[in-house]
């Protein structure tokens, strides 16, 4: 069990990135909708949702090489769920 957790926490994470790239693909035309309303915030929010996305990424990228030791491999999948969680968490906020 121990063994496929990482497998399993990786599985997660990337249809969490999966999830946030289609978010912010669709927040796009959102912004051109509320233009009028509250253009500043959606534009916040898709900066936001696009930062987080790239530092979620380059956690993986980090957390998976063959030179990080296996705690800090695991310390860094762990960081980078967390911050996918956030992420999606903040992307229910209501406009």
């Amino acid at each position: 069990m121990l063994k496929t957790l990482p497998i399993l926490i990786q599985l997660l994470l990337g249809m969490l990135l999966r999830l946030a790239t289609a978010l912010s693909m669709l927040l796009m035309p959102l912004q051109t909708a509320l233009f009028l309303r509250s253009t500043a915030l959606v534009t916040k929010l898709m900066v936001w949702v696009r930062k987080s996305m790239a530092l979620v990424t380059r956690l993986m990228t980090w957390a998976t090489r063959s030179r990080a030791n296996p705690i800090q491999r695991a310390r860094g999948r762990a960081l980078a769920m967390l911050m996918a969680l956030v992420m999606k968490l903040a992307t229910r906020l209501p406009i």
